[in-house]
C-alpha cells in the first residue's frame, strides 16, 4: 500500500528520463568524430556538392536528381558550419537522432508501455544501417525520419478515431515531406493510406452493426421481420416498442374459425 502513491511520480520520471537517455545514446553515437573521414566518400560526392550548388545558385547545376528537400537540409548544415565534413553531415546526424526519439513515441503510443518503446528505439539507435545513414550526407536518413513521424501520427489518429484532431493531416504532411526528399517514400505513403482506409471501413461497418443490432443476426432478423410484416394488419405493437408478427396463414385460419363459430 505505501508504494501505490509513488506509482504516478515514478511513471512520470520514467516518461521523461527514458527518452532523454535514448537521445543521449543516439546523439553520442552519431555525433562522435562526425568529421571522420575528412573527405567526401560514397554518395556524399554527389549530395554534398549538390547541396553546395543549391546554396550558392539555388539549383543543382551538375547532376539534378531526386526531389530537393533532403539536399536543402544538407545545405542548411553547410550554411551553418561550412563546406567541410561536419557541415555536410550534421543534418544527417540530427535527423538520425530525432528518428530514435520519434520511434520511442510511436512505440509508446502503440504498446502503451515504456519498456517496449524503449527497446524499439534502442534497437534503432544501435542498428548498424541506421547509424551509418546518420553519419553520411545522403537522403535516406531524412526519408526515414519523415516516414517514422508519419507512422506515429497515423497511430495517434487511429487511436483517437472518435476525435482524430489534426494528427491525420499532420501525418499527410510528414509523408509529403518524405516524398519531397526521395520518391521511395511513396511506398510508405501508399501503405499508410491503405491502413487508414481499411481501418475507417472497418469502423464504419462496426458502427452500422451496432445500429441495427448484433451483426449479422440483428440485420437478418430485422429484414426478415420486415418481409414477414408487409402491412400493419398482420403486426401488433408491444409496450416495449417491438413488433409482434402474426403470420398471414395464422390470421386467415383465425378468421375462418371465427366465421365458423
Amino acid at each position: 500500500m505505501p508504494a501505490a502513491p509513488e506509482a504516478g511520480p515514478t511513471r512520470n520520471r520514467l516518461g521523461l528520463l527514458v527518452p532523454v537517455a535514448l537521445l543521449v545514446v543516439a546523439a553520442s553515437l552519431r555525433f562522435a568524430s562526425l568529421g571522420a573521414p575528412p573527405r567526401l566518400y560514397f554518395d556524399e560526392l554527389y549530395y554534398a556538392n549538390d547541396a553546395r550548388s543549391m546554396l550558392e545558385t539555388g539549383v543543382e547545376e551538375d547532376r539534378p536528381s531526386h526531389p530537393p528537400l533532403g539536399k536543402w537540409l544538407i545545405a542548411a548544415g553547410i550554411a551553418v558550419v561550412g563546406f567541410e565534413p561536419l557541415g555536410w553531415r550534421v543534418a544527417s546526424a540530427t535527423a538520425g537522432t530525432l528518428t530514435v526519439l520519434v520511434t520511442y513515441l510511436a512505440a509508446l503510443r502503440l504498446f502503451r508501455r515504456w519498456w517496449p518503446a524503449a527497446l524499439a528505439s534502442l534497437l534503432v539507435a544501435l542498428d548498424g544501417l541506421a547509424l551509418t545513414m546518420s553519419r553520411i550526407a545522403m537522403l535516406d536518413v531524412f526519408v526515414g525520419l519523415f516516414v517514422v513521424t508519419g507512422f506515429w501520427l497515423v497511430v495517434m489518429a487511429l487511436d483517437d478515431r472518435r476525435a482524430p484532431g489534426v494528427a491525420l493531416p499532420l501525418a499527410g504532411i510528414a509523408f509529403g515531406l518524405g516524398l519531397a526528399t526521395k520518391w521511395s517514400a511513396a511506398l510508405a505513403l501508399v501503405t499508410a493510406l491503405a491502413v487508414v482506409l481499411t481501418w475507417q471501413l472497418w469502423e464504419a461497418r462496426r458502427d452500422r452493426a451496432q445500429e441495427v443490432g448484433k451483426w449479422p443476426v440483428g440485420w437478418v432478423g430485422r429484414h426478415c421481420a420486415w418481409w414477414r410484416c408487409p402491412s400493419p394488419s398482420t403486426c401488433s405493437a408491444t409496450s416495449a416498442g417491438s413488433t409482434t408478427i402474426t403470420p398471414p396463414t395464422l390470421a386467415v385460419t383465425g378468421a375462418r374459425e371465427g366465421t365458423a363459430r
